[in-house]
């Protein structure tokens, strides 16, 4: 049913064969074209574990070497705020995680649990994936912020990630930030985030359906 799905929408890109997998897939979310022309989608990955009755979508991303370059010129406590600055975005989000910061990438990472007949609605898996592709760009939002740039997400390059999710992946321990303060901010990186999608996105149904679900969930509209 994924595969059917993807490629109704014109997303598939590769079918993994791996003997770990009962299935796999690799796609891109979503479609559309900056006005240059360049796809504004990143690379995902859906896979279902032998055995195992969840799908597990993600999104990897490895940082730009100009934005490296950058994270590097500032103080450590600074560049150590960064990455504690994208945890709470995925904390928040009630998302899985991976983050690298010595090797200056991420990837984000939703499970889906599946019945006992295996079903899995349309609506349920692309909600998650545009759930993992808002937390994404959100913190290539934050980045920029902490660059000073405004990069229109060029600096950032998507990868196909090197492995899956274990047991053994932990959450740091992190407190959240609860105060209005945080919440002004948060709102703040949501509202540029938006407005980036409309100026990258023109066009695009996906943009458009993501941008209403964002408004909506944080009444922005």
């Amino acid at each position: 049913m994924v595969r059917e799905y993807l490629l109704e929408e014109g997303l598939l890109r590769e079918k993994l064969q791996d003997p770990r997998l009962e299935f796999g897939f690799q796609f891109i979310f979503p479609k559309g074209a900056d006005p240059a022309g360049k796809p504004i989608g990143r690379h995902f990955l859906a896979i279902k574990p032998a055995n195992q009755n969840y799908l597990e979508i993600s999104s990897a991303t490895r940082i730009s070497p100009e934005h490296i370059k950058c994270l590097n010129a500032l103080e450590p406590k600074t560049r150590t705020a960064f990455f504690n600055d994208i945890k709470k975005i995925f904390l928040l989000k009630n998302m899985f995680f991976t983050i690298d910061a010595k090797d200056n990438k991420f990837a984000v990472i939703d499970s889906i649990f599946l019945g006992s007949d295996k079903e899995l609605s349309k609506n349920l898996f692309f909600k998650s994936v545009r759930k993992i592709f808002t937390c994404t760009l959100h913190a290539i939002t934050i980045l920029e912020d902490y660059c000073g740039e405004t990069t229109k997400f060029k600096g950032v390059s998507t990868t196909r990630a090197g492995g899956f999710r274990t047991n053994e992946t932990v959450i740091d321990d992190l407190h959240l930030a609860s105060t209005e303060e945080y919440r002004t901010v948060h709102i703040v990186h949501l509202k540029k985030l938006i407005a980036k999608l409309k100026e990258c996105g023109k066009g695009s149904k996906e943009t458009r359906d993501l941008i209403e679900e964002i408004e909506k969930e944080y009444n922005l509209s």
